[in-house]
């Protein structure tokens, strides 16, 4: 993971945002306007580059750039076509939205894209027209519960001194306490584990639950037995989107009841035989 932020240059000017630093993310979302003023022709060439924040370091790593030649799209018929399109309200079309590969020198491969937009106005256009102001969806705060309950079935030769370890992306990983002795791999803890949680997430990754179960050696490491990923990425999206509460295993078993009713109901063609009076060749 990386911490990103934008830089930007134009001829002699110069904007480096570390304001706009993303911490620990592959999929920063920066929401981020910028003015800069130039003279057609002149100095067009808009360079956009991610920059990798390092507190230690004097300089930081470029994480991928894109270039924009400003001159050679304020010429374009098409871009000249969206700037004299009106609607009935004789309100400017909107630039197009733009998803534009950040290349490094190091490699001849992308190094991910910027989803992004450029807007060109004439000096006498720009005071009247204020650049748009981005803003991020609104964060809301939720718990995550995990409830441990019990184990089954584990072979005895991987361990009878059982506990389990469960992590959320982003968090320390919580541990339960430790079954001694099961008999017939069969553990119980009736453990809960909190996690509080941020709405939406950086990251698909940050929806990610790794549970391990492990076996408690007292002279030894201890020693993993099995893990599991569960992926609570699209739980949290419609938690955030109902703005309430979501129980994962109930809503599958629901869905899955409400699928077999469905398929009941069905009606079934009966193909049957025919009335023997066919067609003679």
């Amino acid at each position: 993971l990386s911490d990103p932020y934008i830089r930007i240059r134009l001829g002699t000017q110069y904007i480096n945002d570390t304001s706009s630093v993303q911490k620990q993310t592959l999929d920063p979302a920066f929401f981020k306007s910028y003015e800069v003023e130039t003279t057609i022709p002149g100095p067009t060439s808009l360079k956009i580059e991610l920059r990798d924040w390092q507190r230690f370091l004097p300089t930081h790593e470029l994480i991928g750039s894109t270039t924009v030649d400003l001159e050679d799209r304020w010429f374009h018929k098409k871009w000249q076509g969206i700037k004299t399109q009106k609607t009935s309200d004789e309100i400017s079309m909107l630039e197009p939205l733009e998803m534009r590969n950040l290349y490094s020198p190091d490699s001849a491969v992308a190094q991910g894209q910027l989803e992004m937009w450029v807007e060109i106005l004439p000096t006498n256009q720009a005071g009247n027209k204020p650049k748009s102001e981005l803003f991020g969806p609104p964060e809301k705060k939720f718990e995550l519960r995990i409830i441990v309950w019990k184990s089954k079935d584990v072979p005895k030769h991987r361990g009878i001194n059982l506990f389990n370890k469960v992590e959320l992306q982003g968090f320390k990983a919580k541990s339960t306490d430790t079954h001694w002795k099961c008999k017939g791999g069969a553990g119980s803890w009736n453990w809960r584990m909190k996690f509080p949680v941020t709405f939406p997430v950086k990251s698909p990754l940050y929806g990610r639950l790794n549970v391990q179960m492990w076996n408690r050696d007292i002279i030894s490491s201890n020693d993993i037995i099995s893990e599991y990923a569960i992926d609570l990425y699209p739980w949290f999206l419609l938690a955030y989107h109902r703005e309430d509460s979501v129980f994962p295993f109930q809503e599958m078993k629901e869905a899955k009841a409400r699928q077999a009713q469905l398929q009941s109901a069905t009606p079934v063609e009966d193909e049957g035989e025919g009335d023997g009076e066919g067609e003679e060749e």
